[in-house]
């Protein structure tokens, strides 16, 4: 029986910070002094399973409120049909939200850390938010099964077009820009368009 989406996430943390704690020693003892003396303290980073709900399976209306606040751009998000979550990475125990700057990962090579990344996401079978392997610039934190994206014809799927396409066109809520410039989604759309005119 293959793993559920959290049991591949929750190895993939495992992995991930069991070669950062490597790491770190590795650094702690390249920056002992001729004195045997520490340098800079190495700061301890971890990785954790973000425990936000919207995180993980999300309802219909949920998947809508993130796209009203342009924090989604996307009908067939894999947190519609159970298959995706989100971690945090947790420096010296503060959850750190510029995981993309370099500098936030220093004195780690943020390289370094990314092809970590990806080896624990080949051994663990799990994608980025794009459907690919490998760090996911843009949405780095976003974990998911592979070939999971819900089609447009998915209940729920249907259900996010109905809400979003009577919240912008009925009840006055700015659109989504960038998920309304997606083809296949302005197709969607204009399809259910069609209804409410019926």
């Amino acid at each position: 029986m293959s793993k559920t989406i959290f049991e591949r996430v929750d190895d993939f943390i495992k992995d991930m910070n069991q070669k950062l704690a490597n790491y770190r020693k590795e650094l702690e003892e390249n920056s002992q002094t001729g004195q045997g003396q520490k340098q800079a303290k190495i700061p301890v980073i971890t990785f954790v399973h973000n425990n936000n709900t919207s995180s993980y399976m999300r309802t219909p209306r949920q998947h809508v409120d993130s796209l009203l606040k342009n924090r989604s751009w996307t009908f067939t998000s894999r947190h519609l049909s159970n298959s995706a979550r989100h971690i945090l990475i947790k420096i010296d125990g503060a959850v750190n939200w510029n995981v993309e700057k370099k500098e936030t990962w220093k004195p780690y090579d943020f390289d370094r850390i990314k092809e970590m990344w990806n080896t624990c996401m080949n051994t663990h079978t799990l994608s980025n938010y794009k459907g690919k392997s490998g760090w996911g610039s843009g949405d780095p934190l976003h974990l998911e099964l592979p070939n999971s994206t819900p089609s447009l014809n998915h209940p729920n799927v249907r259900k996010v077009i109905q809400l979003y396409v009577e919240e912008t066109r009925i009840n006055g809520k700015p659109k989504n820009g960038k998920l309304e410039r997606v083809q296949r989604f302005k197709r969607a759309i204009e399809q259910y368009e069609k209804k409410l005119k019926k």
